[in-house]
């Protein structure tokens, strides 16, 4: 069997036992689409169409793994179960301090320079408090 047809064969049993989660193919690996949640410091409120990646490639016998979370999934949506924590996402925002150290050690590893960092970047930085997480509302009240 092709993965194509292992694929809409998948589908279609998923579709029969009206499980509410598709498994779809994305750059050679298998995910699952929903409607979801917003993932956790998301600036949307309503559910909508997501994808979670499985880290499955696309080979015959990976269809069934991805089924059975298909199915599993389905179940945490129609009980009101779904947690993004355990479909990957962590839902503990990173410190503004936290980020502010990554973006510094990538700006310095691309050859930015003392005087551009302290000049133009932790100038506006050192507006965030520190221990706040980083999200787009405290940005826009800052801004």
């Amino acid at each position: 069997m092709s993965t194509a047809s292992a694929l809409k064969a998948a589908n279609g049993r998923l579709k029969a036992a009206k499980i509410p989660a598709r498994i779809n193919i994305k750059h050679g690996h298998l995910c699952l689409r929903a409607t979801l949640p917003p993932k956790p410091n998301s600036p949307k409120t309503e559910p909508f169409q997501q994808r979670i990646a499985l880290g499955l490639k696309d080979i015959g016998r990976c269809y069934k793994l991805a089924e059975d979370k298909a199915r599993l999934l389905g179940i945490q949506i129609e009980q009101g179960s779904f947690s993004w924590d355990e479909w990957g996402a962590t839902s503990k925002a990173e410190t503004v301090a936290q980020w502010v150290d990554k973006f510094e050690a990538d700006f310095f590893q691309r050859g930015g320079t003392k005087t551009t960092w302290t000049g133009d970047y932790l100038q506006s930085f050192r507006k965030l408090p520190p221990e706040a997480p980083l999200t787009l509302p405290l940005l826009l009240a800052v801004a």
